[in-house]
């Protein structure tokens, strides 16, 4: 095994760390509800090819441990030749990694010259997710009472928005607009970060 300068080693690192901070910025300075803006209540990881975390958020801690499952479900159930350039996955299926429903996740694939070299995920929490009432429902007795359930789903496919899958959560949630902009400032930040990598 090749020996690594310390101090390249530190380089890399501090590079990466600021790439999930700028990310996040990014995310904060396009969303719309005040769930990201004040709160800063959503994540940001960079992992490797293989899923691996790198840069574990470095927001709300609690999302970094959930985008990893996530992440993990997304590669289980696409595969490797199921992944292409520009494609974004949307999970909060907690099956499948994520706290709750309201957390939606999306994951995007790094590619340099058509091979796989890093991941980027962010999560965040939504004001609304078509559940029997707005927010968190205590009450539920079942999750499908809690809200819509996305297991790992091609939000964004080589680099095209799919609108029927958009328009779908548009239409199920009681502010459109929120929740618009803020999946759209998570495909933003997802965007930053894979060419800052890049």
């Amino acid at each position: 095994m090749t020996k690594l300068d310390p101090v390249l080693l530190e380089i890399i690192q501090n590079r990466l760390l600021e790439i999930g901070r700028e990310a996040g910025t990014a995310m904060v300075r396009t969303a719309a509800s005040p769930v990201v803006i004040e709160s800063k209540d959503f994540g940001f990881n960079i992992c490797d090819h293989l899923g691996r975390t790198v840069v574990y958020s470095l927001w709300m801690p609690r999302h970094g441990t959930t985008l990893n499952f996530m992440l993990q479900s997304s590669l289980k159930r696409f595969g490797a030749n199921g992944i292409h350039p520009g494609d974004m996955i949307l999970v909060n299926n907690p099956y499948d990694g994520a706290l709750h429903v309201l957390d939606l996740a999306v994951i995007a694939p790094v590619h340099k010259d058509g091979e796989l070299v890093a991941w980027t995920a962010c999560a965040t929490h939504h004001m609304d997710m078509r559940a029997m009432r707005p927010g968190i429902c205590s009450e539920a007795t079942d999750w499908y009472q809690e809200g819509i359930v996305f297991r790992p789903i091609k939000l964004v496919e080589r680099g095209q928005l799919r609108e029927d899958i958009f328009d779908l959560i548009m239409d199920n949630v009681r502010v459109p607009h929120y929740t618009g902009l803020d999946l759209k400032s998570q495909i933003a930040a997802n965007n930053v970060a894979g060419r800052r990598i890049l």
